[in-house]
């Protein structure tokens, strides 16, 4: 019969009076987990106070050390230092003096432009003045360009054309009368418009141009960056950092921003559109300023939400509050140790705070609930408290040892952030397992030392006097052991299906777009703006660099790879630029012509020609008298891609991909340009954030593999280890594999894709997913068939308050601003929801299946 009054004390006393509290040990045995508990609860008895005193001193110190950790979000960091592209990246970094850039965005506030051409060389010749040696170049009007080409106009023209009008002019000045007028109508196919020739030699010089120095908007009267009809402006600045260095990239930004305010643009009839700054850095940094929200979010939300749900649970605050003293303890320890061993915590393991606070309650959620049902039964404090410790210490502490296990197979992996996690988890879970163990022991001890051997109802209590779960797993449990075999077909059926989902989506495992991680409020904005600037843009925004030793190598890289951009790469890179590309193409051929075109130009009788005639012709005289261009006749905004910090011109060449964010063309790409062997024999390298990405995705590739299936061999070593049984081990082993196959083939259907970030949630749901299976093996393990549903009813509620406390530790991340945070989240709750079930339903169903006969 079912309980009368479902008050958690009738409900517990009904429930435990129908089958032996302990019923797979004697009374006296010398089994080590009971050893334990006895020794923990005399601890708990004599120095109750001591005990808390030690686990106050552990918080302080570990808070102490945990406030000196900064939060790092370098990319580069998820690689270890020792991985060749870091190296690489690092040197590039210090030989170009930053790699970062900054797009300052101007509005007219009224549409026209007459306020932009005002401010803006005002404000760069403050950004100048105020940075100094900080700023690498600065770049706000095209002006120098287009006043570059005009004056070498004729070495840019294309040698086809300087032959076909030197052939043309000569023919024309055979075969006309009057030369001059031919020449010209022959040059323009129009009557005498010796002005139109020379603008049209300009305009092909311009067109010839285009994939060195893309065409921008810009200003016609003054060159400057202006585009939108007038109405917007940008400064493009490049300081002396760059997108991985936030502490610098973050002073220098600010420097940047102080510099836009002294120069009061509203006064000049100029603001700033939202966000008013754009560039890898600006991003960068909003990334960084996203997690810092993110982190302190989170926190806050795991801990609304599992003490919510433990207050309502256990229709009280003092077990709040006794859950909560625990969760202080592992939590400083793990962030202490981080502070010790690491330093910093990154963009992932900052979260760990709020995983710990949801995986880390559990095991005192178990004690109390055994504590509570002890105490409904009217056992002395000693013998309750004992009895709590030996019933739930052997199930949590195998809980415990596979979740630390499995975050600990974390540090074996390639991925740097991944070592970090499983570390920092690992320490915080073993630490709110002892907590768990020593310090609510004690409190208890002086909370209920000479009370009521029945703890008084609470408020709460009177107020919800009845809970559905009791109820519910009561009847989920006699229908489990009325039909045991259906359960197991169902499972079989749900692991059948679920396995042949995941095979369907086995190519889409591994995201390889870094833009499906960001941060959402940043698209918003900066990538917006972004879009809105890209018009008077002039560089690739993913451009991957080759830092060769000599300006020969890197032209020779180029070719090298320009030759391939039709076969192996096509379709994956664009194209690649170095600073020959800036300089006259067939240089060598262009004297000869210049002095044939000069001499038949020579024939044309003056007195033939008007004086704008006369005029234009003088300039191309004077156009095929200049010297070809060299290095100091380059203007600034041209040449500042190939300038290194050390002065050094024409070493580096630029490398534009092409649709990287599809895995199998990022390798084509970076395999390419990571090796490239010139024909003198040397190997020159490019790098980039690009390359970087490159790896962490083959390292998450690699050990996605390896590390999950570790970490499911070492949980179930450690489970057979400490259990020693082979029924438990199949049952537990059976329902954790069937909930992380099931998890798997739901997150492929989702269409969910592995990341650097959310990939630990594979091994960790091995080690977190034990924990519930254990606790309900353990509870009905030496049952006989008839109690399996009231015992179901009793173990099941705790479990599913473990479980639901992980499950908001994880809910917080969906609420998170970064989409990395988002996936991490929503493939652990997958794990958690997939492995709870398996472990309520199949369980009990084998049990109920071993014991038809009996």
């Amino acid at each position: 019969m079912p309980p009368v009054a479902l008050t958690p004390g009738a409900y517990v006393e009904e429930s435990v009076a129908s089958f032996p509290v302990v019923a797979h040990e004697e009374p006296g045995s010398n089994d080590p987990s009971r050893r334990l508990a006895r020794a923990l609860t005399r601890l708990s008895l004599r120095r109750p106070a001591q005990v808390l005193a030690v686990g106050l001193v552990v918080s302080l110190v570990g808070g102490g050390l945990a406030s000196r950790l900064s939060l790092s979000t370098d990319v580069a960091e998820l690689l270890p230092p020792t991985a060749r592209s870091v190296i690489q990246l690092k040197k590039l970094n210090v030989r170009l003096g930053g790699t970062g850039n900054v797009a300052i965005a101007l509005e007219s506030i009224d549409g026209k432009p007459e306020a932009l051409r005002r401010y803006v060389p005002r404000l760069a010749e403050a950004l100048k003045r105020e940075l100094g040696k900080d700023l690498l170049s600065i770049k706000y009007q095209r002006k120098e360009v287009t006043d570059f080409y005009a004056r070498f106009a004729a070495w840019y023209v294309p040698v086809d054309d300087l032959r076909r009008w030197t052939d043309r002019l000569g023919e024309a000045i055979a075969r006309e009368a009057n030369p001059a007028l031919g020449v010209l109508d022959d040059l323009e196919d129009r009557p005498a418009d010796a002005p139109g020739a020379i603008e049209r030699l300009i305009a092909e010089v311009r067109a010839d141009r285009e994939k060195v120095q893309p065409q921008q908007a810009a200003d016609p009267d003054t060159g400057l960056l202006i585009g939108e009809d007038g109405r917007l402006a940008v400064v493009f600045v490049r300081p002396a950092a760059d997108a991985l260095n936030l502490a610098g990239s973050g002073g220098l930004l600010a420097r940047i921003k102080q510099v836009v305010a002294s120069t009061h643009p509203e006064e000049a009839g100029v603001r700033l559109p939202p966000p008013g700054y754009t560039g890898s850095i600006p991003m960068a940094l909003a990334e960084y300023s996203a997690v810092q929200r993110d982190i302190m979010g989170t926190t806050a939300l795991v801990c609304g939400l599992v003490g919510l749900v433990v207050v309502l649970y256990f229709r009280g605050f003092r077990e709040l509050l006794l859950l909560g003293a625990t969760l202080v303890v592992g939590t400083a320890v793990s962030m202490g140790f981080a502070s010790v061993w690491i330093g910093h915590v990154n963009g992932q393991t900052a979260f760990l705070g709020s995983i710990i606070v949801g995986t880390g309650i559990n095991y005192g959620i178990i004690l109390l609930d055994r504590y509570r049902q002890a105490r409904a039964r009217e056992l002395p404090l000693g013998e309750a408290l004992e009895l709590a410790c030996d019933q739930s210490l052997r199930a949590t502490w195998i809980a415990a040892l596979g979740t630390a296990v499995s975050f600990g197979v974390l540090a074996a992996g390639e991925v740097e952030s991944f070592r970090q996690f499983g570390w920092i988890g690992g320490v915080g879970i073993l630490a709110c397992w002892v907590a768990t163990f020593t310090c609510v022991p004690a409190a208890l001890v002086l909370l209920d030392r000479g009370g009521p051997l029945v703890r008084p109802t609470t408020a709460l209590e009177r107020l919800l006097p009845w809970s559905p779960l009791p109820w519910i797993f009561l009847w989920t449990g006699r229908a489990l052991v009325r039909f045991p075999a259906a359960a197991l077909v169902l499972t079989v059926a749900s692991v059948a299906a679920a396995s042949g989902v995941a095979y369907q989506h086995r190519g889409r495992v591994i995201e390889s777009n870094i833009g499906n991680l960001g941060s959402k409020t940043r698209d918003l904005g900066m990538e917006r703006l972004d879009q809105r600037l890209r018009p008077m843009d002039d560089r690739s925004a993913v451009p991957e660099i080759i830092a060769a030793d000599s300006r020969q190598d890197a032209i020779a890289a180029c070719q090298q790879l320009l030759a391939r951009r039709h076969t192996d790469l096509e379709g994956v890179m664009t194209n690649c630029h170095t600073i020959g590309d800036l300089f006259p193409p067939a240089a060598a051929e262009r004297p000869a012509l210049f002095a044939r075109l000069g001499r038949q130009l020579d024939k044309v009788p003056e007195e033939r020609l008007s004086p704008a005639e006369r005029e234009e012709v003088a300039r191309i005289q004077a156009l095929l008298a200049t010297p070809a261009p060299t290095d100091d006749d380059l203007p600034p905004s041209l040449k500042e891609y190939y300038l290194e910090r050390d002065g050094s011109l024409g070493k580096l060449a630029f490398v534009d991909p092409f649709e990287v964010h599809l895995e199998e063309k990022l390798n084509r790409f970076t395999d390419a340009i990571r090796h490239i062997e010139l024909p003198s024999g040397k190997v020159v390298e490019a790098n980039g954030f690009t390359v970087v990405f490159a790896d962490i995705v083959r390292a998450v590739r690699r050990d996605t593999r390896k590390l999950t299936f570790l970490s499911a061999v070492l949980v179930m070593l450690v489970l057979a280890a400490v259990t020693r049984s082979a029924g438990t081990f199949l049952r537990v082993g059976g329902a954790l594999v069937a909930g992380a196959i099931v998890m798997v083939g739901l997150a492929a259907h989702d269409g969910q894709t592995l990341n650097f970030f959310n990939f630990v949630a594979l091994p960790t749901t091995f080690g977190i997913g034990v924990d519930y299976a254990i606790n309900i093996e353990e509870r009905l393990r030496g049952l006989p068939r008839r109690v399996l549903a009231p015992a179901l009813s009793s173990a099941a509620p705790a479990v599913m308050l473990a479980s639901a406390t992980t499950i908001f530790g994880y809910v917080s991340l969906l609420t998170a601003d970064s989409r990395a945070l988002n996936s991490f989240g929503r493939l652990a709750i997958l794990g958690e929801l997939t492995c709870t079930f398996f472990a309520v339903t199949l369980i009990p169903a084998l049990f109920a299946l071993r014991r038809s006969g009996r």
